[in-house]
């Protein structure tokens, strides 16, 4: 049998927990996915750094600017997501292009609601339906203290990141009553590649301004997508995972 054949057979008939995961290829995304994938079924979506199918694991390339890439990718893992026990979707899939806002242009403003805030609008009502009837599923979006809290030149990124509260509510007030689970995990400054494209009076500053006066680490993260996961009374919230940092 071969490996596509094969990987396809385990994921459409064993009962499994599922992970979709967009933003997969880099990063605290990437992180997560090669954790999961551990003892999971993932399926990973990404733009440009390409994932290998592995055993519990599925590389998808999406356009998430193109709600049709979007819906294709429900329709091609109908199975793998029907005959899933539970489900989480990780949102880390986001845009950031700095602009004051007398220069912001209207191609910028499209890509940065199109991926940080219509990508997951068809995301979840694709995905929904699917949730209906397991026992609990959980939706985390992945924000950012930094864009909540607002700044110069981040005018896009920040009102993006905003906008996912509506949308957070809204799904709370709707199907909670069907054990479906959302909430917003927002983060500070980890330790991560984008971290390290700051140059050192930036790292230093924040550092300085924040409360712990340290960094975030990838188990950290992880520990508050499991808290998240596992606890049945937190559901249409802000998990502020930034060490601080939104105080001040």
């Amino acid at each position: 049998m071969a490996l596509a054949s094969a990987f396809q057979w385990e994921f459409a008939t064993l009962k499994h927990k599922l992970y979709i995961i967009t933003g997969a290829g880099s990063g605290l995304g990437k992180y997560c996915t090669d954790y999961f994938s551990k003892k999971n079924k993932v399926l990973a979506i990404y733009n440009s750094s390409v994932i290998k199918n592995k055993k519990n694991l599925k590389g998808k390339k999406i356009n998430l600017e193109k709600k049709t890439d979007i819906d294709n990718f429900f329709l091609k893992n109908k199975k793998i997501i029907n005959n899933s026990k539970s489900i989480t979707f990780l949102g880390f899939a986001t845009y950031k292009e700095d602009s004051i806002l007398l220069n912001i242009t209207e191609k910028n403003l499209k890509k940065t609601f199109n991926i940080n805030v219509f990508a997951n609008f068809y995301f979840c009502s694709n995905l929904i339906p699917f949730m209906l009837n397991k026992k609990k599923s959980n939706i985390i979006f992945i924000s950012s203290t930094l864009g909540l809290l607002g700044d110069k030149g981040i005018s896009l990124y920040s009102s993006s990141k905003h906008a996912l509260t509506g949308l957070m509510k809204s799904i709370t007030t709707e199907f909670s009553k069907f054990n479906i689970y959302c909430n917003i995990l927002s983060l500070g400054f980890f330790k991560s590649p984008l971290w390290y494209k700051l140059d050192i009076g930036t790292r230093e500053k924040i550092l300085k301004f924040s409360p712990s006066k340290k960094l975030g680490n990838k188990e950290d993260l992880l520990n508050a997508i499991i808290f998240l996961e596992k606890n049945s009374y937190m559901n249409g919230r802000y998990l502020n995972l930034d060490g601080g940092y939104g105080l001040v």
